[in-house]
């Protein structure tokens, strides 16, 4: 069996079937258009995957608002590392393309778009560089004289390529968790400290500060970091601290 593709393969490689079957039938304007908001939606879903909340995303993601248009989707997705680099310079050519397709020109051209302009022959060349089409199109080699059936062919398939690649970004999303809140923290800590063998010591400190009883709580801070210097498994280090420690204690102490 052929290592290569099949023609139908091809047609069907990163995009649904059902969109497949619409380009067939678009002007090459309509084609771009089409996969260049197709692409834009991607990168909105990618962004959704890992916001903390999807009513979050969705208030980010909606028309006129912070993520509200291609350019700042791929923007943040690739500041915040969700797409690599060489997906996002694939995106910025598509968008060129996509922004020249969906306004008219100063010499009137705007329906008539697109294949058969020069400038588009290089950005969609560049585009097939930058996915490399070859992978799905071994013959694949810029042709001297336009041909915009075939040029219409290579900025599909090099979108199909960059769709598989936001796909496989979308599959390996993982949303955001909201950072715990200090009284959490503390709660955490409450917990982990109970827990451990000098859990009755701060129990205790807890309580005594909690009345109000400083000299009380100072000295019962002493006793425990002397019997805590006895201990054979400090290191120097957490010695001096705790040495250091304790002389505050003590200068507040006679202070208060």
């Amino acid at each position: 069996m052929s290592s290569q593709k099949s023609k139908k393969e091809v047609d069907y490689v990163g995009i649904p079937p059902k969109l497949t079957e619409l380009l067939k039938t678009e002007s090459d304007r309509g084609v771009i258009l089409i996969l260049g908001a197709y692409l834009e939606e991607l990168l909105g879903l990618i962004i959704k995957a890992i916001v903390v909340t999807p009513k979050m995303a969705d208030n980010l993601l909606s028309h006129k608002q912070t993520l509200g248009d291609f350019e700042s989707r791929l923007n943040i997705a690739e500041a915040f590392a969700l797409i690599h680099s060489e997906d996002a310079t694939a995106l910025r050519l598509i968008q060129k393309l996509r922004n020249k397709a969906a306004h008219f020109d100063r010499s009137g051209r705007g329906f008539d778009v697109l294949f058969d302009s020069p400038a588009t022959v290089d950005q969609v060349f560049l585009l097939c560089e930058v996915v490399q089409l070859g992978e799905l199109a071994p013959d694949f080699t810029r042709p001297e004289v336009i041909n915009t059936t075939l040029l219409r062919d290579w900025f599909i398939n090099s979108c199909r390529k960059v769709v598989t690649q936001l796909m496989a970004r979308l599959l390996n999303s993982t949303r955001l968790e909201s950072p715990i809140s200090s009284s959490e923290r503390k709660k955490i800590s409450r917990n982990a400290v109970s827990n451990s063998p000098d859990g009755p010591f701060f129990a205790k400190l807890d309580q005594l500060l909690s009345q109000g009883n400083k000299q009380e709580a100072g000295a019962l801070v002493v006793e425990f970091i002397d019997s805590y210097l006895e201990r054979a498994d400090i290191s120097q280090e957490a010695k001096l601290a705790y040495t250091d420690l304790l002389s505050r204690v003590a200068h507040l102490r006679k202070s208060s």
